[in-house]
């Protein structure tokens, strides 16, 4: 009995497909990491920030080296109020695949949105600085 693999191709077309196809290659916790990503997507999708950070993280998790799911987990965390954090995301993805184009729009968009931000702040307010990793 021949086993046939069934991948749903979402918009973009084809992502899904590509993604899968990398998990695939790396076992087990890839293929959970692929199926995390469209979860974690069409949560997104359907506006359901919070769900697709929980779910984006966990396959981040298994799936450390996938530009993509950094992309994706930045834009979620930028929809939940979270735009630093998805800064950190989408220079992570930018890291692993430099030529990672929606990140890298992402990355210059959220930077835009929190210098507007920081301009809106009254200058007696004091910012302090914080390290991406929690340490001043």
């Amino acid at each position: 009995m021949t086993k046939r693999l069934q991948i749903a191709v979402c918009k973009p077309p084809g992502w899904f497909l590509v993604v899968a196809l990398v998990f695939l290659l790396s076992g087990c916790a890839g293929f959970r990491a692929a199926h995390l990503y469209r979860d974690g997507t069409r949560a997104l999708d359907a506006g359901e920030s919070d769900r697709a950070v929980d779910t984006l993280r966990e396959a981040a998790r298994l799936a450390p080296q996938a530009s993509e799911i950094q992309n994706h987990l930045g834009l979620a965390l930028a929809a939940t109020g979270h735009p630093v954090e998805a800064l950190a995301a989408f220079e992570r993805a930018l890291d692993l695949d430099c030529s990672n184009a929606a990140a890298a729009r992402n990355l210059v968009a959220t930077r835009n949105q929190v210098i507007s931000l920081l301009d809106e702040l009254p200058s007696e307010v004091e910012i302090n600085a914080v390290r991406i990793d929690g340490e001043p």
